[in-house]
């Protein structure tokens, strides 16, 4: 597997490698990847991008996902991974369980320090799934005086996630709840006295989307995201309306609406605004 990224996720570089891996499959109920691939947490966070049910995230996942092990520089990372589920296996569960190097995509050079994320689902009934995500890992933190002096630090952090989903040939209803501890931001107080700062995020989002015509759904989502919890006033509650039209059945074929509604707490920070965002999607 191969995939770049050209423009917006880029730093200075005309192009970003992302994906670039391989996989082994020893049997049905155990792959081996090797390589460089995005952080499988969380069930939004683990679903590829052109099949998730909204054009975004929730930015509870974002704000989580993204920021695990590289102080906020993309959701990719290292390493090898080794997963399996219960669709071509006896299993009656599905896992994926990752160790990764914790440099990022090489902008970063820390390779000292591993990351570990697992994320594990049973299917109790048809069609129900009933899952919980979690990592630990690190992130390097850079601090600087005003002498000169330099001191690398590698600050641990920690996150949960429990999921909830169920999918049948009309509905589909996808619930989940994250909660994280990062200590690797800074609080500096005087010239020399540098404090670390723990942030502690949390959130949940709840979707439900059914099928009105053939080739057509209606999407609606509450989800609400607090920057850290332990500071008041720090949420956003966001209110997301969908629908999504497929070209073609049974593909990636699509073209996807959203409404985005948007209320941010004061001490959130920016202010996002409401949104209007049109996706045309071409799978070949």
């Amino acid at each position: 597997m191969l995939l770049t990224e050209w423009g917006r996720l880029t730093y200075n570089d005309p192009c970003t490698l992302l994906d670039a891996w391989v996989n082994f499959k020893l049997n049905p109920a155990l792959n081996i990847k090797i390589g460089q691939t995005w952080y499988k947490f969380s069930l939004s966070g683990t679903t590829p991008l052109p099949e998730i049910p909204f054009i975004y995230r929730p930015e509870v996942i974002d704000g989580m996902w993204l920021t695990m092990g590289r102080n906020g520089s993309y959701s990719y990372d290292r390493g090898v991974e080794l997963w399996g589920n219960s669709l071509d296996s006896k299993l009656l569960f599905g896992y994926i369980f990752s160790v990764t190097a914790g440099s990022g995509l090489g902008h970063f050079e820390d390779n000292k320090p591993k990351d570990f994320t697992g994320r594990v689902w049973v299917e109790p009934l048809k069609n129900l799934k009933i899952g919980a995500s979690s990592f630990c890992g690190w992130s390097r933190t850079e601090i600087k005086s005003s002498l000169g002096n330099d001191i690398k630090k590698d600050l641990p952090e920690y996150s949960g996630g429990l999921e909830l989903s169920y999918s049948c040939a009309r509905y589909r209803f996808i619930s989940e709840y994250l909660r994280g501890l990062y200590e690797g931001y800074l609080d500096v107080t005087g010239s020399e006295v540098f404090q670390i700062a723990g942030k502690k995020p949390r959130g949940w989002y709840t979707m439900l989307g059914v099928k009105v015509l053939p080739r057509m759904e209606a999407l609606a989502q509450y989800a609400w995201y607090e920057k850290d919890f332990s500071v008041s006033n720090t949420g956003l509650e966001t209110i997301t309306l969908g629908l999504t039209w497929w070209l073609k059945e049974n593909t990636l074929n699509n073209i996807k609406f959203n409404y985005l509604i948007r209320d941010a707490e004061e001490s959130y920070g920016s202010k996002p605004r409401n949104m209007i965002a049109l996706q045309v999607q071409l799978a070949f």
